[in-house]
C-alpha cells in the first residue's frame, strides 16, 4: 500500500482550480478543447484563468488533432478537453496526448445516467494508461502521474476521467 501524504491548501480550492494549478505548475499553459455539461465547472475556471490559454475546437476530434500538432511542431505534451459520452468517445483517435474526458457525477456513475460512457473501459485498450479521479484531493498527485506517463518511455495517451461533481467540489487538501 503507498502513503500519500495530502498537504492541507491556505485555502479551499475547487477540483477544476487545481487541475489549471499542477497543469500551470508543470509548465502546461494550453489546452484545446470542446465544452460540454459535464466539463462546465473545469470551463468556469479556465474563463476566470488568465495564465490558461484555451483554443476552443468545433469537434473533438478537432481537439485531439490540434493538441497532437501542437505536440508534435513544439515537442510539449498536448492537452485535450472534452466532455462526457460522445464527446469523450469521438476523442479517443488522436495520440500521444494527455486527455481529460468529462465524466457524470460520481452517484451516477454504472447507472447509465445521461450521457455517462464508460470512457476508461472503452479507451483501456488504445492508451497507455487510464484515469478516473473520485478525491478531488488527487488531482494534482494523478495529473502529474498522467504526465509523466505520457511522456516518458514510449510517449502515448494517457486519459483523466473527470466526473463533474469531482471536479465542482473543494477541497482544503
Amino acid at each position: 500500500e503507498v502513503h500519500v501524504e495530502k498537504i492541507e491548501l491556505e485555502e479551499a480550492r475547487s477540483g477544476a482550480d487545481l487541475i489549471l494549478d499542477t497543469l500551470l505548475e508543470l509548465g502546461i499553459s494550453t489546452i484545446f478543447g470542446y465544452p460540454g455539461g459535464a466539463v462546465l465547472p473545469l470551463y468556469d475556471a479556465i474563463y476566470k484563468n488568465d495564465k490558461i490559454n484555451h483554443i476552443l475546437s468545433r469537434h473533438e476530434q478537432g481537439s485531439l488533432h490540434e493538441a497532437e500538432g501542437y505536440a508534435k511542431s513544439t515537442g510539449k505534451l498536448g492537452v485535450a478537453l472534452v466532455t462526457s459520452g460522445p464527446g469523450a468517445t469521438n476523442a479517443i483517435t488522436g495520440v500521444p496526448l494527455l486527455v481529460f474526458t468529462g465524466q457524470v457525477a460520481t452517484p451516477g456513475i454504472g447507472k447509465d445516467a445521461f450521457q455517462e460512457a464508460d470512457i476508461v473501459g472503452i479507451t483501456m485498450p488504445i492508451t497507455k494508461y487510464n484515469y478516473q479521479i473520485r478525491d478531488t484531493a488527487d488531482i494534482p498527485r494523478i495529473i502529474r502521474e498522467a504526465i509523466h506517463i505520457a511522456t516518458t518511455g514510449r510517449p502515448g495517451p494517457v486519459v483523466i476521467d473527470l466526473p463533474k461533481d469531482v471536479v465542482a467540489k473543494e477541497t482544503a487538501f
